[in-house]
């Protein structure tokens, strides 16, 4: 499994890729303690995601249930299935030139889906985590989008920046306070996290997506 940064900077795509186990910006924080196919009039992360096999996304949803972000490394996503997801969402990935960010995209969309899932099944509605994220302040926004769509932060005091903005976030959906010096150990609360993560990164790479096609 190549891990989210060789992704994006792989200028040739190997033959197979597994989905990234765990965004960028989530190594920053340990360091501290992903229907049918839709059309191209749907944003293009959401077509990504409806896009792949069924049963990809099955098995997505099922290993993360399993055991957490860490499962989505056995999940093999082969580059003819990502072009064919491109195709059928109206990307042009013929060329690798969007193969990078498409792949990202995909990868935060399929934390996002996995996660939510998850959250789901304990109870949680959607709207609520949608609600948060759309409450959230431009500024925390803006940084968890810049991390998301980066190695994450440049050293300690920005990674704690960034975790308590991801911290408070959980929270405000309705994540558990974490209790402990190791918060992300803690699943609840590393649900939560995940979701959020996931969902920037899906949400920075369709921008990045939609700014190489102009």
């Amino acid at each position: 499994m190549q891990p989210i940064e060789q992704l994006l900077r792989t200028p040739q795509p190997a033959p197979c890729r597994h989905l990234p186990r765990i965004a960028p910006a989530v190594a920053a924080i340990l360091a501290l303690t992903v229907a049918r196919p839709a059309g191209a009039s749907r944003p293009p992360s959401d077509c990504l995601w409806t896009a792949l096999p069924q049963a990809s996304r099955a098995a997505i949803v099922a290993g993360y249930a399993r055991a957490g972000s860490e499962a989505l490394a056995s999940v093999p996503v082969e580059n003819a299935m990502i072009r064919r997801a491109g195709r059928i969402c109206g990307l042009d990935v013929a060329g690798d030139r969007l193969m990078p960010l498409v792949g990202a995209s995909l990868a935060g969309a399929s934390l996002e889906h996995a996660a939510a899932a998850a959250l789901v099944a304990q109870g949680v509605a959607v709207a609520r985590l949608e609600r948060a994220w759309a409450l959230t302040p431009k500024a925390e926004k803006t940084l968890i989008l810049e991390n998301a769509a980066s190695a994450g932060p440049t050293d300690r005091a920005a990674a704690k920046q960034f975790f308590s903005t991801m911290a408070s976030l959980a929270v405000r959906a309705g994540a558990p306070p974490p209790a402990g010096r190791s918060p992300m150990n803690e699943r609840p609360f590393r649900t939560y996290v995940d979701y959020f993560l996931g969902r920037a990164q899906r949400e920075a790479f369709q921008l990045k997506i939609a700014e190489a096609r102009r």
